[in-house]
C-alpha cells in the first residue's frame, strides 16, 4: 500500500468533528466495520509515514490512532503538535500528550519515519524509527485501555481549522506506505476481514 492522504481545513467534518481528515479506516471487504476488544488477544497496526505538508498556523495532525467507541475518541495517536514555535512529534495517550520520550523533540515536514502501534492485554505499546528498522522492545508501554471497542486508523486528521487561526485553504498531507495490520487471540477479526478500505472527509 502506498496512499496519499490530504485534507483542506475547509472540507467537509464529519459528525462530531470540527475538523477535517483523509483517513483509512479498519473495515472488511463487504464494507461493515471492523471492531476489536483490547482487553483480550493482540492486534497491531504498523507503518511508515511521511508528513508532505502542515497547517502553518497550528501544525497539529494526527497520523495514526486507536479509536476508541465507548470513549467516542481516540485513545492513542500518533501525532504532531506545536510547542513553544517547534513542531514535535508525539504519542498521546487518552488525550494526554507523552512529552518523555517524543517521537521527535523537533519534527522537519518531508521526514520519513516508521511506526507501531500494538495492542497486548490492553496495554498500548509504541515502537519508532528514523531511517532504520524499528526496535525490539518498545520505546513507550502505557496504562490499560479501557474496556470497549476499539479499531484503527491511519492517515491525516487535522487538529486545526479556520477558528483557530488557519486559512480554509491550509492543507494538512501525509504519505502512507507499508501499512499492516494483524490481530491474534480470541477476538480477532475473521483473517480475510483483516484490511483497510478507504474512510475520508
Amino acid at each position: 500500500l502506498r496512499a496519499h492522504t490530504e485534507a483542506r481545513l475547509d472540507a467537509p467534518t464529519t459528525a462530531g468533528s470540527s475538523v477535517s481528515r483523509c483517513e483509512l479506516r479498519e473495515v472488511g471487504f463487504d464494507g461493515d466495520d471492523l471492531a476489536w476488544n483490547p482487553l483480550a488477544g493482540e492486534h497491531v497496526m504498523s507503518g511508515t509515514t511521511i508528513i508532505t505538508s502542515l497547517p502553518p498556523v497550528k501544525p497539529d495532525v494526527v497520523i495514526a490512532q486507536i479509536f476508541h467507541e465507548g470513549l467516542t475518541a481516540d485513545v492513542a495517536a500518533i501525532r504532531t503538535q506545536l510547542v513553544s514555535g517547534t513542531i514535535r512529534l508525539r504519542f498521546r495517550f487518552n488525550g494526554v500528550s507523552v512529552t518523555s520520550p517524543q517521537l521527535s523533540a523537533s519534527y522537519a515536514v518531508g521526514t520519513e519515519f516508521s511506526w507501531r502501534l500494538r495492542v497486548v492485554n490492553g496495554v498500548v505499546e509504541v515502537y519508532w524509527a528514523f531511517g532504520s528498522a524499528l526496535p525490539g522492545s518498545p520505546q513507550i508501554t502505557t496504562a490499560s485501555i479501557p474496556a470497549g471497542v476499539c479499531y484503527f486508523k491511519a492517515g491525516l486528521y487535522n487538529q486545526s481549522n479556520v477558528a483557530a487561526g488557519d486559512a480554509g485553504t491550509a492543507i494538512g498531507a501525509s504519505e502512507l506506505r507499508a501499512l499492516s495490520v494483524v490481530h491474534a487471540g480470541p477476538t480477532a477479526p475473521p483473517p480475510e476481514f483483516d484490511t483497510f478500505l478507504p474512510f475520508f472527509i
